[in-house]
Formats: structure tokens, C-alpha cells, sequence
């Protein structure tokens, strides 16, 4: 009888086992994550597509897929973008570039230094304003703060006059 048990319990315990080990590399290959990034320069031309990472990998990524199918894990911070002219492919790497500000500056920036804005990509944990200032720096301000929509207004104006 007990070796009966025995052989019953290694049974359903196998079962579990297997059960989880299944679904544990089934949610592996759905959360794709990037253990490392990639310091490969990637031609613009070469880009088919972009993606981000999961929210819930340990860091965050943009996975960049080349007209070959290979793929490359590039910190978001990392990414430069010089002298594209070519339409669709600015826009889609502008959007993949997606700046996340970890941190906003506590010092008013005088509206004169303002050259432009952007919001951060909602893909972002916190949504911030970045503004590019004449001597090209971007700083991440917080949207709420009083100063900003003030900024905004008078870079808007400018911009479209």
C-alpha cells in the first residue's frame, strides 16, 4: 500500500512539474526581454521595424529588426539620430527613440533658450516634456509644473507665426 502512495504521489507531483515547467517557457517566449544592449550602429536604411520590451522586463529596451530578420536590443537612452532626411524613417525612429526622463530639472529654463518640445513616448513610466534648447541640449521638465504650459504656449506661438 505504501509503495502504492509512493508511486501515486511521485505521479502527480511529476504532472505539476511538467504542468509548470510548460507554462513557465511559454511566458518566457511571450515577455521578450533583452538581457543586454547592443553597441552596433544600425543603418537607417537597414531598419524593417521597432518594438519595446515588456513593462515588466528588468530593463527596458527598443529590439530594432534589420531587413535580414536579425534582431538588436538598444538602450533607449543611447540612441542618436543624425542627419536622416528620409520621412518615414525619422518618424518611426523619432517615436522609437522615445526619450524616458527618469528625472526632471528643478531650475526654470528662460523661455528664450527654448527652441522646441516633445511629449515622451506613452510607452514611458512617467510622461514628461523634453525641451530642446538652442544650444541643443534636451531637458526633461515635468509637465505639471507651473512654468511649463506657460513655455509651451510661447513656443507654440513662435513655432507657428
Amino acid at each position: 500500500m505504501r509503495s502504492l502512495m509512493s508511486v501515486l504521489f511521485l505521479v502527480i507531483f511529476r504532472s505539476v512539474q511538467m504542468t509548470s515547467a510548460t507554462s513557465a517557457i511559454e511566458a518566457a517566449q511571450q515577455l521578450k526581454c533583452c538581457v543586454e544592449f547592443s553597441n552596433v550602429k544600425i543603418t537607417v536604411k537597414l531598419v524593417r521595424s521597432y518594438s519595446w520590451t515588456s513593462s515588466n522586463c528588468p530593463r527596458r529596451a527598443i529590439v530594432f529588426t534589420t531587413v535580414a530578420g536579425r534582431e538588436f536590443c538598444v538602450d533607449p537612452e543611447t540612441i542618436r539620430i543624425v542627419n536622416i532626411k528620409s520621412g518615414t524613417a525619422t518618424s518611426q525612429l523619432e517615436a522609437a527613440r522615445a526619450t524616458c526622463c527618469v528625472e526632471f530639472t528643478n531650475v526654470k529654463i528662460p523661455v528664450k533658450l527654448v527652441r522646441s518640445y516633445y511629449w515622451t513616448s506613452s510607452n514611458c513610466p512617467t510622461r514628461a516634456i523634453v525641451f530642446k534648447i538652442v544650444s541643443g541640449r534636451e531637458i526633461c521638465v515635468d509637465p505639471e509644473t507651473t512654468w511649463v504650459s506657460g513655455h509651451i504656449d510661447k513656443v507654440d506661438k513662435r513655432t507657428t507665426v
